[in-house]
Parts: C-alpha cells; sequence; structure tokens
C-alpha cells in the first residue's frame, strides 16, 4: 500500500499527464500506421472521474514523437516511445518531492480508428502503483476545412461531389459543389471526432452524421427525409481529403 502523500502525488502527476498512447509502424515488416496530428483524449481516474488532454503526434525523421497538453494547459513530452506493431508504448520519468517514477501508457488502434488502452503510474523500482482506462479520439476541426471528395452509397448508385469546407469566425461553413451547382450544408456541428449537418434535397433534407476514422477521411451514414420530416431513405456516407 502507498502512503497517503504518495498517492496525492501520484493522482496530481496523472492528472497533468492524461497520457496517450497510439498504434504505429514496428518493423520493417508491418505496415505504417499514420498517426499524425492531434487527438483529444480521456483518462479515467476513478468510476466518476476523468481527465482530458490534447496529444500532438508528429515524425521527425525516422522517429515519431508526441507532446501532450492538459486541461491546465500545460505541456508535456514523452521521454520513450516504444514501437511494436498495433500498439505502442509511451512514458516519461518524473521526480517530485524527493519520490521518482514513471508515468505511461499503451493502447490500440480499434477499427474505428479510436485508440483504447491503459495509462499506469510505476515507482523507481518498476512497480505499478495505479493504472485505468485511457481512450482517444482523432480531433477534426484542425483538418477540416479544404476539399473532400464525398461518396454517398444509394440501393441504385453512388452519388458523388465535392464538399469545400472553410473556417468561419469560430466554427466552419459547407458547401457541396457539383456539375449542377453549388448547395449550402446547412446546421454544420463540429464535434470533438466529427460533426454532423443537413443539406435540401428534392423537397426534402439529408442529415449527415460522420466521425474521422482516419488522418484524411470521415465515415458515417446519410438519412433521407421527406417534408414531413419523415425517414424514408438511408446510406453510407464517407469523405477523403481531396490531394492538394
Amino acid at each position: 500500500m502507498m502512503r497517503n502523500p504518495m498517492n496525492k502525488l501520484i493522482y496530481s502527476l496523472a492528472g497533468v499527464f492524461c497520457v496517450f498512447c497510439a498504434t504505429l509502424n514496428a518493423d520493417h515488416h508491418k505496415a505504417t500506421v499514420n498517426l499524425a496530428g492531434k487527438w483529444d483524449a480521456s483518462a479515467s481516474m476513478n468510476e466518476f472521474e476523468s481527465r482530458d488532454s490534447v496529444f500532438t503526434i508528429r515524425k521527425n525523421g525516422d522517429k515519431w514523437a508526441a507532446s501532450m497538453v492538459n486541461e491546465e494547459g500545460v505541456k508535456q513530452e514523452m521521454d520513450r516511445v516504444e514501437l511494436d506493431g498495433k500498439t505502442l508504448a509511451i512514458a516519461f520519468d518524473f521526480e517530485r518531492d524527493g519520490n521518482k517514477g514513471v508515468i505511461g501508457a499503451k493502447a490500440d488502434l480499434q477499427k474505428d480508428g479510436s485508440l483504447s488502452g491503459k495509462w499506469f503510474v510505476r515507482s523507481e523500482d518498476g512497480v505499478e502503483q495505479m493504472s485505468n482506462d485511457w481512450k482517444a479520439v482523432r480531433s477534426l476541426s484542425p483538418v477540416f476545412a479544404g476539399k473532400w471528395d464525398v461518396v454517398a452509397e444509394t440501393d441504385q448508385s453512388n452519388m458523388e461531389h465535392a464538399m469545400i469546407v472553410k473556417k468561419s469566425g469560430s466554427g466552419f461553413s459547407a458547401l457541396a459543389s457539383t456539375d449542377d451547382g453549388e448547395i449550402d450544408y446547412t446546421s454544420l456541428k463540429v464535434l470533438k471526432n466529427g460533426l454532423k449537418m443537413e443539406i435540401p434535397f428534392g423537397g426534402g433534407t439529408v442529415k449527415i452524421a460522420a466521425k474521422l476514422s482516419a488522418a484524411q477521411k470521415l465515415v458515417g451514414e446519410w438519412k433521407y427525409y421527406d417534408d414531413f420530416n419523415e425517414e424514408v431513405a438511408k446510406g453510407n456516407w464517407s469523405a477523403a481529403k481531396a490531394k492538394q
């Protein structure tokens, strides 16, 4: 059992870290997963409390690096990044009030593009003092502006068009561009990891909900509502960031 002062220290440091871990290329025999960018992470402290943070993943030459900013705006660089297939372990060393240890995490890339694993605190002799769940999703806002190639699947065929997104004040505006003209998306809401929006079509409304499942891809569903606001059709919806 840890003494009370050490307990408080670990909770404090765990809150500072809200640690990130992800999946990348571990060796030359495994495909590289591109996780560069920003991630919104949540680290569970206990049954009732969690700490949020934003992680930035970047590549320095042939190596990967990571840093995080916690709820108080404190930035922390990771000291070690160890890659193994679909699992990445990240950690940094700490020393406070005469206590030394390591705070780190391991997490796996999920099919939906999110990250899920465990964060931990270990004492200087390697004994685990604390551990709990950790999750992260890609941040949409930093990559949303620009041109996206949209595919809406229907029973008859796929409908394709370009979606042009622009920064508008503190939010975004978007329009659909086709050979027949342009139509503005309405009720556009950008969430941490996805979006919800609507577009008028054929006397009714198409409502779209999608999430950022990879660095440059949105995946979700469209639903068509008639003028009585009744759902009459739906299908898969996806968008890939157009190459500049």
